[in-house]
């Protein structure tokens, strides 16, 4: 079990570093800091949902997420791969204590995807 879940981490963490490098033209860690600093438009809303996911609101975070990202807007999209890659990192035990199982966390992550045209489904 625990390396079928490791397995799915890598995945989704070679992923996001992809799309990061793709939409980017490379790899940026702080976008939220970034997103704080005025430096990423329309995306300083980003920022509350940081603020959900620290209080550990992780549902409610990811809530103001989606209600947030709109098909096309590539800074929404950074912001999504931001968000999971942040999740990604949690330990498991901190995603089911706030009743946000992994497996939600990559059904997010797809839905993304699904949303902004990138329909990646996931190899069996």
């Amino acid at each position: 079990m625990y390396y079928e879940q490791d397995y799915i981490l890598r995945k989704i963490e070679v992923l996001l570093q992809g799309l990061r490098r793709i939409f980017l033209g490379e790899a940026r860690e702080n976008l939220a800091e970034e997103a704080g600093r005025g430096e990423i438009p329309g995306a300083l809303w980003y920022k509350g949902v940081l603020e959900r996911l620290d209080a550990g609101d992780i549902g409610g975070a990811e809530d103001l997420l989606f209600a947030q990202l709109e098909p096309g807007d590539s800074q929404g999209l950074l912001a999504a791969l931001d968000f999971y890659g942040r999740l990604r990192r949690l330990p498991e035990e901190v995603l089911e204590a706030a009743d946000f199982p992994l497996a939600e966390v990559e059904q997010g992550l797809l839905d993304v995807f699904r949303l902004y045209g990138l329909d990646i489904a996931p190899a069996d």
